[in-house]
């Protein structure tokens, strides 16, 4: 049986080429989470929408698989400024790290609407780093691995401010003996947990953190948003 879908509010995460002039294009969707389908025609000339991430779309599918035929696609509101440079790349990033990381079709509300937040972040230059910190971790207890920052990995010792650690993910915080250039100091590990970031080795421990946690849920494979970014701009 056929199965018709339909948002008013989805993000294109990854697109590739499909045959002379269509695309294979992942979306990301307030109501049905990710969803892959086929747009065709959309690299011809008479195209009307434009095929650029970061731009909310009205979009129907329609298909008995996992890849569905989009049926209809319309552009939203347009975002007060494109992204570009630096801001770019980190919003391909987020977008790279959904695409791979969320099942198709699982609905995520509240990380739709952190992704959002992260987008104006980028467009408006505010706490960009902070807010992708919030986002990564979020999404990380979205999937399962949420990250307890007042507790050592055996379960019961609570975070000392005079000690070090280091973070193994799967298990948590481990006390280090000597320093290295991936321990956190207990101090910071306090202050993440009572939600106090705005110190930049506050955001740099929780770099370190979500990178760790990230890299384990992608199974250590390197994400490819460098060559993402190089596809966009051929693909316009």
């Amino acid at each position: 049986m056929q199965r018709s879908l339909s948002s008013d509010s989805a993000y294109i995460l990854h697109k590739r080429p499909y045959r002379e002039s269509s695309l294979l294009v992942d979306f990301f969707s307030l109501e049905h989470g990710r969803i892959s389908a086929i747009w065709r025609a959309a690299r011809s000339a008479k195209r009307r929408v434009s095929s650029e991430p970061f731009h909310a779309m009205h979009i129907s599918c329609i298909g008995r698989k996992e890849l569905k035929t989009l049926t209809r696609i319309e552009a939203g509101i347009a975002p007060a400024s494109l992204l570009t440079g630096k801001n770019l790349y980190t919003g391909l990033y987020v977008n790279e790290l959904l695409y791979r990381l969320l099942a198709p079709y699982d609905i995520h509300e509240k990380i739709f609407a952190d992704y959002q937040q992260v987008l104006n972040a980028l467009r408006l230059g505010h706490n960009v780093t902070a807010q992708l910190r919030y986002f990564e971790l979020n999404l990380l207890a979205a999937l399962g691995y949420g990250v307890s920052f007042d507790i050592e990995a055996d379960g019961e010792s609570p975070i000392s401010a005079e000690h070090n650690y280091c973070f193994v993910a799967g298990e948590g915080f481990h006390r280090q003996a000597n320093t290295g250039p991936n321990s956190i100091a207990g101090a910071t590990m306090r202050a993440i947990a009572a939600g106090d970031w705005q110190a930049p080795t506050v955001l740099h421990g929780l770099r370190i953190i979500t990178q760790c946690a990230l890299s384990a849920q992608l199974q250590g494979r390197p994400l490819r948003s460098p060559a993402y970014f190089r596809t966009q701009k051929r693909l316009r």
